[in-house]
């Protein structure tokens, strides 16, 4: 039979799990913001510089 941990312990572990968690959430959330604005900017870049082809042109 394993040793029984002690009150202390399992309240370290909930601590140090839930900050790897935070911090997972938090990174997935700043990539995914990252990716979110980038796409906007693309496309605001896109709309700003309308091209037109040679053949076209006047």
């Amino acid at each position: 039979m394993p040793p029984r941990l002690s009150i202390f312990d399992i309240l370290h572990r909930g601590v140090v799990y839930s900050l790897i968690g935070i911090s997972g959430w938090s990174i997935y959330v700043g990539v995914s913001g990252h990716r979110a604005r980038k796409a906007a900017l693309m496309e605001k870049a896109k709309e700003a510089c309308h091209f037109v082809p040679l053949s076209q042109r006047g």
